[in-house]
């Protein structure tokens, strides 16, 4: 598995530490859950799944088609793939 480190708002942290006690879960299980709900919900998701892998670029551009995400949210992304893709 891959391991992230992921900064979030006190008052969002705190609430989805409540969720996780109360569901019975570690934070990370609950961020596992969170993210395949959330990804199975995105439309490109399915496409991005099936196509061969792609540039981040070509990942940004194609979100950005959709009419569906935010300038900084598409900007952060096409930052946080850029470093991913020099990890790798």
């Amino acid at each position: 598995m891959d391991k992230w480190s992921v900064t979030l708002p006190q008052k969002l942290s705190h609430t989805a530490v409540r969720v996780a006690r109360s569901e019975s879960r570690t934070k990370s299980e609950l961020v596992r859950e969170a993210l395949r709900v959330y990804i199975s919900r995105v439309p490109i998701a399915e496409e991005l799944a099936e196509s061969p892998r792609l540039k981040p670029h070509e990942v940004v551009a194609q979100m950005r088609e959709t009419g569906l995400y935010g300038k900084n949210f598409l900007k952060d992304l096409a930052e946080a793939l850029e470093y991913a893709d020099q990890e790798n």
